[in-house]
């Protein structure tokens, strides 16, 4: 049993200390009163004896045989406690006290007496240590009653909390699932225009197949760039996977279809470099994301410089993709842009990758710069 020595216990045993010198007193006085002679040392050897008795029974015989189905132990523990009384009484007054006390009349002068004496005093204290479990059996039921209290009250409170947290959490959820519904609803008008927009592309296929023989024979050239259409138009309306992503790989090849494609354009005069650096394999990727600022390096780029190329520079990492473009400003009359491409971009990437990913524009008088960094 582990005893906490607290200032409430150290005032405890003062107060328990003070009445027990307060009640040796008024023995004392009923002593003087009656003119008996007083043996401080048997005295005081007596009173010893009767608080382990009281301390014995408070904290340890009533608390554990004072209950209903006990009722036999309760009586043999207090024939046991009466015997063990009586016999330290007895070495006490015939061994230790004339020890210190020599000229101490014989205590044997009237063993009858001294039983009786023995068991009134042991019914007294018994008494007296009853009165005192009872009134500290009292006590600690009123301490459990408010401890109960205080655990309820701390319940209902952190019930309350739990309460309102969940309220917060089915607010959250709700809106959560409103935005849900409009991102669903501008998918679903997306992917309407998009279906609209086809105007069935097996036909364009077939089309493009049928340009592409009849042209092949005249201009290897014009049937290359008609090849190139037909993949890119391909790339572009194939189906994603269940998350919205298709092959980094496809992607690439993308990029590198779309480029040679201007450079048909243009007869080969543009000065573009492409560089992939990293392991691309089994990386994924939103579609048509990339493509988006090579179209505006060749859309708004001044291409046509050898000394000044534009750099298009594709690096993967163990966890990030980083993609960059740097191109020449274009001198003089500029094309107007509306910016519908990259605004719908930014849209596309916060939809899938929320805050996954970052995206740094930069410009002065010469060059044009991008940095996509993507956590992938």
């Amino acid at each position: 049993m582990n005893i906490i020595i607290s200032k409430e216990n150290v005032k405890n045993i003062f107060i328990h200390f003070f009445i027990w010198i307060l009640y040796i007193a008024y023995e004392y006085s009923l002593v003087i009163v009656m003119g008996a002679p007083i043996n401080f040392y048997e005295t005081f050897s007596n009173f010893a004896v009767y608080a382990i008795l009281v301390y014995s029974n408070v904290f340890g015989g009533f608390k554990y045989f004072l209950k209903p189905l006990k009722l036999l132990s309760l009586i043999i523990y207090i024939i046991g406690i009466l015997i063990v009384l009586i016999t330290l009484r007895f070495y006490l007054k015939t061994q230790i006290v004339p020890y210190f006390n020599p000229v101490l009349i014989n205590p044997y002068y009237d063993f009858g007496f001294f039983i009786a004496e023995s068991i009134q005093r042991f019914t007294l204290f018994t008494v007296i240590s009853f009165v005192y479990y009872f009134f500290r059996r009292l006590k600690e039921v009123e301490r459990q009653k408010l401890e109960i209290e205080k655990e309820k009250t701390k319940n209902a409170e952190a019930l309350l909390v739990s309460e309102e947290a969940l309220r917060l959490r089915t607010e959250q959820a709700l809106v959560h699932e409103h935005e849900m519904g409009i991102l669903q609803k501008e998918r679903d008008e997306a992917e309407i225009g998009f279906l609209r927009a086809q105007i069935n592309p097996h036909f364009l296929y077939n089309t493009l197949n049928f340009f592409y023989a009849k042209v092949f024979a005249h201009s290897h050239e014009a049937a290359d760039g008609i090849n190139l259409l037909v993949k890119m138009m391909k790339y572009a309306l194939q189906k994603e996977d269940s998350k919205g992503m298709v092959s980094l790989d496809e992607e690439i090849e993308h990029l590198r279809n779309f480029i040679h494609l201007n450079q048909l354009r243009y007869s080969n005069t543009l000065q573009i470099q492409f560089n992939v650096k990293g392991v691309t394999m089994f990386r994924n990727i939103v579609p048509l994301v990339l493509v988006t600022f090579v179209e505006n390096v060749v859309k708004h780029g001044d291409l046509l410089d050898p000394q000044k190329p534009a750099i298009i520079s594709l690096e993967l990492t163990s966890k990030q993709l980083i993609f960059s473009t740097r191109n020449k400003v274009r001198q003089g009359p500029k094309e107007k842009s509306t910016g519908i491409g990259l605004d719908n971009t930014i849209k596309r990437l916060n939809l899938s990758y929320n805050n996954g990913y970052s995206l740094k524009i930069d410009e002065n008088e010469e060059f044009y710069l991008t940095q996509f960094t993507l956590n992938i």
